[in-house]
Parts: C-alpha cells; structure tokens; sequence
C-alpha cells in the first residue's frame, strides 16, 4: 500500500467483482453511507476491482462515491493479498441515457481487508455479508481507534 495511506490512517480495501453490478453496487453505497463515521474513527476506505479507471471514474460519478477505486486489471494486488480472481468479463449498462459498455481485466472475489497503522492486516474478511459489510468493517476501525487513545 502506499506510504501516503499506510501509517497516516487504519485503511479498509474492499475488493469487488464489477463496477455497477447491483451486489457491487450495494457493498460500495454502504461504504460511501458509513464514509464519514469510518473517517472520524481514523479510516480510509479503498475500492479494488479489476475494471479500468474509466470504468471506476463512471461507478464513482454515477453513485457519488467519494474514495478511491483502484484499477486492478490484471489482478496484481489481489494476488497481493492473496484475493481469487477468475477471468474478466464485461457488464453492459445506460448511463445518463447512453448504452455503456464496461470491460474488467479480471473478476476478483470480494474479500474485505482492515489494514492498522503499522502497515499490518488485522481483519480479513473472505465470507463477505454485502449488506453489512461496511457496519462490520466500522465496527473494527472503531475497536482500532479505542485502544490508540
């Protein structure tokens, strides 16, 4: 991760399948609702998925969501984090009236990392729960930030 993040704030990495798939959808919208909480407990929130930053720069404006998505097309940092991933594939969508076609490298399992100061992984979650995914993840950061105090 990079230095800019690491140490400077406990860091949640999310990984996900596809950009605006309705399950993708979901889990990153519970992150951008819990987004403020999860500041004020010290956390950043970071979004991985193997489509392209065109694709990301369309997910974040069509839902509003104010963190990073990074694009992994070739699945480099999952295999980072030991993360599956499986072809890439492509979802078609209308967009602002507009027939969009948006392709992935690969196809990442969506895991769930909660990533200390110390550089270190202290929640992985690998069973994630969409709908409560972000209430958990706050939950850790919360427990992190208590016993900094």
């Amino acid at each position: 991760m990079s230095d800019k993040v690491v140490g400077q704030s406990v860091v949640v990495l999310f990984f996900y399948p596809a950009d605006l798939s309705s399950a993708c959808t979901r889990q990153a919208c519970g992150f951008q609702r819990q987004l403020s909480a999860l500041r004020d407990a010290g956390g950043t929130v970071v979004g991985v998925s193997g489509d392209s930053v065109s694709s990301h720069q369309l997910f974040k404006k069509v839902h509003s969501l104010d963190f990073p998505l990074l694009s992994d097309e070739e699945g480099t940092v999952a295999d980072l984090f030991g993360v599956p991933v499986r072809e890439g594939g492509q979802l078609n969508r209308v967009v602002d009236g507009e027939q969009r076609q948006l392709i992935r490298g690969v196809t990442a399992q969506r895991w769930t990392f909660v990533i200390g100061l110390d550089g270190r992984i202290v929640h992985r979650n690998t069973a994630v729960d969409i709908a409560g995914d972000s209430e958990s993840v706050l939950k850790v950061v919360r427990q992190l930030a208590s016993t900094r105090q």
